[in-house]
């Protein structure tokens, strides 16, 4: 196909984009090449000049992009009280379903791009707006599911990730962007040689500092909190097996994987998400657990329920050596249809849950820690929050069973790499069928059981009192990203008026 005739195509370029881009999203390894997959999808947008194209090729990506991303969800068929057909059926709707809800966002944000003409503005434009898309995605008020952050592409390579700390991950995802987008003007013939130039040194400088900043910090870093030597448990409870699982037998199977684990060293025990199914006020379900903090003398951190008043939580408790158990922390974000039920409730075999309305660390003898619970590990506030206010260490117990063989499960694993380093702190992850890992404050995988068998690993880590400068600033590089917003959406309102006056004109002279 010639140029010539791919310049003029509505849609393949962008589709091919998405297609590609998602892709190397779901495979850790390909991280790398991210900016080189989205880069049709800048060099199409640059040769745009009618908005109805324009919309027409920003739909074709994004819509492309999610599907490839959220055909993992494929799996909660197996989980469905239906038929396999019926079941099928549903997954594959709530996968069509869930990719136009994260398009809407993103089209939304890319649309006021096109009023950007010129040959760097308009992809510049593109790459804060993309950000700000995915912004809009997890803050908004009716349904977030922020599941497929651009920046986890490259949550495996730690000399890439590290401004995280200071600017977040977004601001990661807006270097991927920008980097793209400068290749873009690089591409395209037709641009004068100076602004060509100008365009690959500004990639190349992009990735060259953004690799020497991560590398001089990488280099420089220095461990010197308190040292806490961790073990973590995984369990190997499948789907719907754990709804058969008695409260004795999930209790005595921990217990036995923390007895083949723990020693005289240990300070502190991590088990995955609801690893007790049971509430925490019911104190005979947790005596084993007790006399295990007490004889190990051993903080013993568990997934399980408690309630107030007519509340009933998704928590994580922490069981002290004293024999006394630490307020809980209680879940703020939950999983509809995965925790509670809007309609249907008669279908659907779990607990209707309430959502915590305070956000805060998990407080024991050991120390301040911050926590996530399965997808709360997804959203960058959650984890700062707590690292603001006083967490020095980030536990994330989660129950990944539900992904079954997918990709799934290491789409949600990148989430922890990036909070570790956003927050500046050593992260334990406890997964029910995986993924359990330590991971440093610089986002290296340090231990690790990437099988879905039920065992244990251990480490010692570091406790970091201090906040990073992204758990207090936050998200500033939204600031930018709603000033182009503005920006476009002004030259929009002004370019339709224009167009109003001058059609009025022209029938007044007629």
């Amino acid at each position: 196909m010639k140029i010539s005739r791919i310049k003029k195509s509505n849609i393949f370029l962008p589709l091919l984009s998405g297609i590609l881009s998602a892709t190397v999203s779901l495979y850790n390894q390909l991280g790398l090449v991210i900016p080189l997959t989205l880069l049709p999808f800048f060099f199409s947008l640059s040769h745009t000049h009618t908005f109805r194209i324009y919309m027409k090729k920003i739909v074709a990506f994004s819509l492309s992009y999610y599907l490839v991303l959220f055909s993992f969800l494929i799996t909660t068929k197996d989980f469905l009280p239906f038929s396999y057909f019926i079941s099928s059926m549903l997954a594959t709707l709530a996968v069509i379903l869930l990719s136009l809800w994260q398009s809407l966002w993103l089209c939304f944000s890319l649309t006021f791009g096109y009023f950007f003409k010129g040959r760097f503005s308009r992809p510049v434009a593109i790459s804060f707006l993309f950000v700000l898309g995915e912004h809009f995605q997890e803050h908004n008020p009716l349904f977030t599911f922020a599941f497929t952050k651009l920046e986890n592409s490259l949550a495996f390579f730690p000399y890439f990730i590290q401004p995280s700390a200071y600017l977040g991950g977004s601001f990661v995802a807006l270097l991927i962007l920008l980097t793209s987008s400068l290749l873009s003007v690089f591409v395209t013939r037709t641009n004068p040689p100076a602004v060509r130039y100008l365009s690959v040194v500004g990639a190349v400088s992009i990735v060259f500092l953004t690799f020497t900043f991560s590398a001089v910090r990488i280099n420089t870093y220095d461990n010197t909190g308190q040292a806490i030597n961790g073990v973590i448990i995984q369990t190997s409870v499948e789907g719907e097996e754990k709804y058969d699982l008695t409260v004795n037998d999930a209790t005595q199977n921990c217990a036995q994987l923390i007895e083949g684990s723990i020693n005289h060293n240990t300070d502190l025990v991590l088990l995955p998400e609801t690893s007790i199914p049971e509430y925490i006020h019911k104190e005979k379900a947790f005596l084993k657990l007790l006399s295990l903090s007490q004889k190990n003398n051993a903080v013993i951190v568990t997934g399980c329920f408690s309630r107030n008043d007519e509340n009933h939580y998704n928590s994580l408790v922490a069981i002290n050596p004293d024999s006394t158990i630490s307020t809980t922390y209680n879940k703020t974000f939950l999983v509809p249809f995965g925790e509670y039920a809007p309609f249907f409730k008669e279908l659907f075999k779990f607990r209707n849950l309430s959502s915590a309305t305070e956000n805060h660390p998990l407080i024991t003898p050991l120390g301040n820690f911050s926590c996530a619970v399965c997808i709360e590990s997804i959203f960058s506030d959650i984890t700062a929050s707590q690292t603001k206010d006083g967490g020095e260490i980030i536990l994330i117990s989660t129950n990944d069973s539900w992904f079954g063989n997918s990709r799934g499960r290491n789409l949600h694993f990148a989430h922890s790499i990036m909070r570790a380093v956003e927050c500046d702190k050593h992260l334990m992850r406890s997964g029910n069928c995986g993924i359990s890992a330590f991971i440093s404050p610089l986002g290296k995988i340090t231990t690790a059981d990437f099988s879905k068998n039920e065992g244990s690993i251990s480490q010692t880590v570091y406790k970091n009192p201090y906040p990073s400068v992204y758990s207090v600033v936050g998200d500033v590089i939204v600031i930018p990203s709603l000033f182009i917003f503005g920006t476009g959406l002004l030259r929009g309102f002004s370019s339709v008026y224009k167009k109003i006056i001058k059609k009025g004109i022209f029938h007044k002279s007629r």
